[in-house]
């Protein structure tokens, strides 16, 4: 159950970086 919570958190936090990530190239586009 733990690991499963951590696994989820870390994807979360990836994925929110990613967008972070496209949202700054559109902009510098």
């Amino acid at each position: 159950m733990v690991t499963l919570m951590i696994v989820l958190a870390v994807v979360v936090a990836i994925a929110a970086q990613l967008k972070n990530a496209n949202k700054d190239i559109q902009m510098g586009k």
